[in-house]
């Protein structure tokens, strides 16, 4: 099974990729796919191999896998090459992995992401589901294990 790297291959404002499969920290980023490991810094490399699939929001996103997810991300290792996050700052300053800035649509909690501590948030639920909120941490954690 393809293995999630727990490394930023790119970081844009509020949204991260992370390529499948393990790498180290110290390494430019890289991704297997196909049995070929990929150099992200390598333009070469990278044209060789398109089309990458990248998974918008965290990976497969259904009712039962909410947008940047544990779920999701879990349901994107067998599909896609890379997954795109988005993150938010929590009031105490510690990245979470969210799509929107207010817990609203998602939660049914109608504060914003940088008005709770990340105790707070990472103790809500997404609506209709047992998926807690992640922290960037907890979601490199988790690549790093799949």
């Amino acid at each position: 099974m393809k293995r999630l790297l727990a490394r930023l291959a790119l970081v844009i404002t509020t949204s991260c990729l992370l390529p499948l499969n393990g790498g180290h920290a110290e390494a430019a980023p890289k991704i297997r796919t196909k049995n070929l490991l990929i150099n992200l810094t390598n333009r070469e490399q990278v044209q060789r191999r398109r089309p990458l699939l990248v998974a918008h929001r965290g990976g497969v996103v259904s009712p039962q896998a909410p947008e940047c997810s544990a779920t999701a991300i879990e349901a994107a290792v067998d599909v896609f090459d890379m997954i795109e996050l988005d993150v938010r700052t929590s009031k105490d300053g510690v990245p979470v992995v969210f799509h929107d800035r207010t817990l609203l649509k998602a939660c049914g909690v109608d504060k914003r992401i940088a008005d709770l501590p990340v105790s707070e948030i990472i103790a809500l639920k997404y609506l209709n589901t047992d998926t807690a909120i992640l922290t960037l941490d907890s979601a490199l954690a988790l690549c790093r294990l799949l």
